[in-house]
């Protein structure tokens, strides 16, 4: 009996290394070049891989795909032949400009493998990236750019249009962005440098930064984190449930500013003009500009007018101390 049952361990053991050893190894690859004329739109769907979208040369749009095996536990099938498959028959269209890398149709496919793409695209392109779960780099475009992964980092940077960039699980980094900026992370940092004009960036938890370099608006909401930004140039909506929060710039349009346990911390020109709303429910009150006092100023609130006044700073902490520069 004991060694019927050593026989089949043996035996059991060998067949999950051989079922085993080939699922990590079996990899597959294909690559396609497709002549376009004029702006070109390109749309690239993958259910597990990154996503790589970069500029490359004019008239022409390279695809990299790497195919990897992701199959499951004594889940069957032919694996090797899917990989031989979309190898010679990989998920790609072409109508004129339009360009689509689409999942394979086949749901055993979807199901068995993983692809990965890697895009050369002119600079005159407009892309649509969206993954599963996996990263998306896009950079070196003239137009807009969206993309959405269920999991994984974000990067998109030297895009001439705007850009729209969500993660459900990882951080998101946009730079050098010549329009409008929208950035959204259920877990994870946000860092976007040299936006042109409207910012809207939300995380659940994590931190942000952002510098900006044209006039636009501003809104930046995080669950548990802090908040830096600079060169603010229109109107600003800043909230942190945890966090402090830290703003500079020109207060052409209204500011409202929240953090529900940390400290605000605002700079703005010495000529500006403005209105401010202060209230601290635990923590000191400093305006560090010529102030006109509007009511009774009490430990936790402060009214008043800067210079004339202008558009209104509404500055609030439940926890912290609040300070304009």
């Amino acid at each position: 009996m004991i060694v019927r049952s050593s026989v089949r361990l043996v035996v059991i053991a060998s067949a999950i290394a051989v079922w085993a050893a080939p699922a990590s190894a079996q990899e597959g690859r294909f690559e396609r070049t497709l002549s376009v004329s004029g702006p070109v739109s390109l749309e690239v769907r993958t259910a597990s891989g990154g996503i790589t979208v970069r500029r490359g040369g004019t008239g022409v749009v390279q695809v990299t795909g790497t195919i990897r095996a992701r199959r499951r536990w004594l889940e069957f099938g032919d694996v090797e032949g899917y990989i031989r498959h979309v190898e010679a028959q990989p998920p790609i269209t072409q109508n004129g400009n339009r360009i689509r890398l689409a999942l394979p149709e086949d749901e055993r496919i979807r199901r068995r493998l993983s692809i990965s793409y890697d895009v050369l695209v002119p600079g005159d392109t407009e892309v649509e990236a969206h993954s599963g779960s996996g990263s998306i780099t896009v950079d070196g475009l003239q137009r807009n750019a969206r993309t959405h992964t269920g999991s994984g980092s974000v990067r998109v940077s030297n895009v001439d249009g705007s850009v729209r960039a969500d993660t459900g699980s990882g951080s998101v980094t946009l730079e050098a962005i010549g329009q409008a900026a929208e950035a959204s992370t259920g877990s994870g940092s946000i860092e976007a440098r040299g936006v042109g004009t409207d910012l809207d960036a939300s995380t659940g938890s994590g931190r942000i930064v952002a510098t900006l370099q044209g006039k636009g608006t501003v809104r930046a909401h995080t669950g548990s984190g802090s908040v830096d930004i600079s060169g603010v140039n229109g109107a600003a909506d800043v909230n942190s449930s945890s966090g402090g929060i830290r703003v500079d710039g020109d207060p052409s349009g209204d500011w409202k500013m929240h953090a529900a346990s940390g400290s605000i911390v605002i700079d703005v020109p010495d000529e500006a003009a403005f209105r401010i709303d202060a209230r601290s429910s635990s923590g000191s009150i400093t305006v560090d500009h010529p102030l006109t006092v509007q009511g009774t100023v009490g430990r936790k609130t402060l009214q008043g007018t800067v210079r004339g006044g202008g558009s209104l700073l509404a500055l609030s902490t439940a926890s912290g101390s609040i300070t304009v520069r």
